[in-house]
């Protein structure tokens, strides 16, 4: 029997065995379950966007040929973060127009 005429069989039984009302109502779990469902999802996607972020800021010195991971395991972690607090205070190079432009 092909899949389209079991399906014509199996439809008017469906819808009989409904108008006698022997089929159960579909599932909907209560509020306070529906809710964790709900914070669960949220985490995940908090956790997604964490990771992202991560990727992000491993990858940008990479792109300069600076190699994080090999000084730290996390970028995310605190001994990451003192680094990078530590490298944004670094003073610039500073040279006279001049020497750098190779004029005088």
């Amino acid at each position: 029997m092909s899949a389209h005429a079991e399906r014509a069989f199996r439809v008017p039984w469906i819808a009989d065995l409904l108008r006698h009302g022997l089929l159960q109502k579909s599932f909907v779990p209560p509020q306070p379950q529906q809710d964790l469902r709900e914070l669960t999802r949220y985490r995940a996607q908090v956790t997604a966007a964490r990771s992202a972020v991560g990727n992000r800021i491993r990858k940008l010195p990479e792109g300069a040929n600076i190699k994080l991971g090999s000084v730290v395991s996390d970028v995310m972690g605190y001994p990451a973060d003192g680094c990078w607090r530590r490298s944004s205070k670094a003073r610039p190079i500073r040279c006279s127009w001049p020497s750098w432009r190779g004029g005088s």
